[in-house]
């Protein structure tokens, strides 16, 4: 009953994704602690004790309510690259049609 049909194609692998819209947001994600590693709850710059009210920056420190804007700690993250990369991600490059005066 298969005589007259063709075989079937070879099976492909899955397309490989070099970046991804998300690959952005994961740069700023803290990383994982060891298990001997415990979580500092001191305030990055003025080591006061925050306990759970601390606030969490992108450039991985804990910090107290009044140290918790980038421009309060001196932040290392660089915020302007991170935004750069994030809108060069969005919108690609758009090349325009050579042929202006097409019928």
């Amino acid at each position: 009953s298969t005589a007259g049909r063709p075989p079937p194609p070879p099976p492909q692998p899955p397309p490989v994704l070099t970046e991804t819209r998300s690959s952005a947001v994961n740069l700023a994600k803290p990383p994982r602690l060891l298990r001997h590693q415990k979580e500092e709850k001191n305030c990055g710059s003025c080591r006061k004790r925050v306990g759970l009210l601390g606030f969490k920056c992108r450039c991985r420190k804990l910090f107290c309510s009044q140290h918790r804007y980038p421009e309060e700690h001196r932040c290392s993250f660089d915020y302007k690259e991170f935004g750069r990369k994030i809108l060069e991600q969005q919108n690609p490059v758009l090349e325009s049609d050579k042929l202006e005066n097409r019928v």
